[in-house]
């Protein structure tokens, strides 16, 4: 596989186990382990919270034959619970699904499994279940909300206008951090240093402040740009969630400040130390 593809198999099949957890289902090779059809059906049925009907779980085999015609049997079990799923997404959830069939997927045919589990992302993840929106569309409003928080007018004033190269060195996930929560603990991220040890900090940080899952591996980061689609429009959707998290901390910090000191025989209280958001304790 090209460097690309690599970097979106892990990519992806972070997502498919984010997405499988409710299930307990996990997926240890994205180009196998969806042959069955099985684990695509529950993917897909968690996705669109809808039933698919009937299908074989546990597809059948013949109890008499060679272990030839025996394994013709299981594939077209699994076949037809494949395309049973294609036609689903095709016929229910108006999914545009082109040039890929159950035979590619059953066969491990990982260019066109991993256009099929891209195509669920832009669907289910970007587009939030909404029928219309293209890959483009979903790029550029991704890319537009990100520059109007780092991007030029901003403090940041990072010119980002991709998904790749300008993420590379970590620096714009570290502001990206910063832009969403200034108290999460980004530090300078504008600073000289190592590459690869920001992006880890990056990630680190996202997961622990901005509830954004670790999909993607620090190394991969800028190498694929569906991979980077996917792991930033996790920043996007937990926005809300980051904001009231930060007037909640706000307001503590606020009323930290402003509460008297019970200490007896001692006056103080709380105040901020200058050019810091952290509450310092001070004693008089």
């Amino acid at each position: 596989m090209a460097p690309t593809e690599d970097v979106q198999k892990r990519t992806f099949t972070n997502w498919v186990n984010l997405t499988l957890k409710s299930a307990n289902l996990k997926v240890e090779d994205l180009q196998f382990d969806l042959a069955d059809g099985h684990t695509l059906i529950v993917l897909v049925e968690t996705l669109s919270g809808k039933s698919i009907g009937k299908y074989t779980k546990l597809p059948a085999f013949v109890t008499s034959g060679s272990s030839t015609t025996k394994g013709r049997q299981e594939m077209i079990h699994f076949q037809e619970n494949i395309d049973k799923c294609l036609a689903f997404l095709r016929t229910e959830e108006n999914v545009k699904i082109v040039n890929i069939g159950g035979e590619d997927i059953v066969k491990g045919n990982m260019r066109c499994i991993l256009g099929l589990i891209w195509t669920l992302i832009l669907k289910y993840h970007i587009a939030d279940g909404s029928d219309g929106k293209n890959a483009a569309q979903a790029k550029s409003e991704l890319l537009d909300w990100i520059r109007g928080l780092i991007g030029p007018g901003t403090k940041y004033g990072l010119d980002i206008k991709n998904f790749t190269t300008d993420w590379e060195d970590g620096k714009a996930l570290l502001a990206l951090c910063d832009a969403m929560d200034g108290g999460a603990g980004a530090g300078d991220w504008s600073a000289d240093g190592d590459d690869a040890e920001r992006t880890a900090q990056a990630i680190a940080l996202a997961n622990k402040e901005m509830f954004v899952p670790s999909i993607i591996e620090s190394g991969d980061v800028g190498v694929d740009e569906l991979s980077m689609v996917a792991y930033l429009d996790f920043f996007r959707d937990n926005q809300d969630a980051v904001e009231k998290k930060v007037r909640k901390r706000e307001g503590a910090q606020a009323r930290a400040v402003s509460k008297p000191s019970a200490a007896a025989g001692q006056t103080g209280g709380f105040s901020l130390k200058p050019g810091s958001s952290r509450v310092r304790a001070t004693w008089n």
